[in-house]
């Protein structure tokens, strides 16, 4: 039963790698054309999968030290035959910091989660990695993925985080213009300059 088990785990955590790999080529490929494909829940799913892997690998290791504690049970807090680690958990947390630091989303996410689970358990293992995400995505590039693709077009965007010199006042861009709406167009059909 252990054997198959292991061989499960094994199938299992090549199949995630895998998928890993496939959604992340795909994801950027659907981003990078002109298709409205999202990102939102390719993010959260490659987190997942990448939590999941996490969670396999710490089960693996803690099934091994559950062996190897059997004759010292008072050392392992964890009861022996039973499931310690919950790789489920390590998914939705790595699909949490996976979506924060793609996004730089925190607060807001954090809350999308503990509706998602409807668990309190889980919310400060899912702050602590949303908040590690951010901390570093804003250590490798200062914006979120969504910025990113903004500035990258070329659309006008006053971001929150960013200096701007304040040196021309309203009276210095005011002209007098036309009366209406009408007259200013008919000006600059003609080609005057308004």
């Amino acid at each position: 039963m252990l054997l198959v088990r292991e061989t499960l785990l094994q199938s299992a955590f090549i199949q995630l790698i895998l998928a890993l790999i496939v959604k992340l080529i795909l994801t950027i490929f659907t981003f990078g054309i002109k298709v409205p494909a999202g990102l939102f829940v390719p993010s959260l799913a490659m987190g997942a999968i990448a939590g999941r892997l996490l969670g396999i690998t710490v089960e693996g290791i803690a099934a091994s030290l559950q062996k190897s504690a059997e004759a010292h049970s008072n050392i392992w807090a964890c009861q022996v035959g039973k499931d310690c680690v919950m790789p489920g958990l390590y998914a939705m947390v790595g699909a949490a910091a996976v979506l924060g630091g793609v996004t730089r989303m925190t607060v807001s996410l954090v809350v999308i989660m503990f509706e998602l689970t409807g668990s309190l358990e889980f919310i400060v293992p899912t702050m602590v990695a949303t908040m590690f995400a951010k901390w570093i995505g804003d250590a490798i590039y200062k914006m979120g993925i969504y910025d990113a693709h903004i500035d990258l077009n070329g659309y006008p965007f006053l971001d929150n985080k960013g200096e701007y010199p304040y040196s021309t006042v309203a009276i210095q861009v005011m002209k007098p213009g036309p009366g209406s709406l009408s007259q200013y167009l008919c000006n600059l059909i003609k080609g005057h300059n308004v």
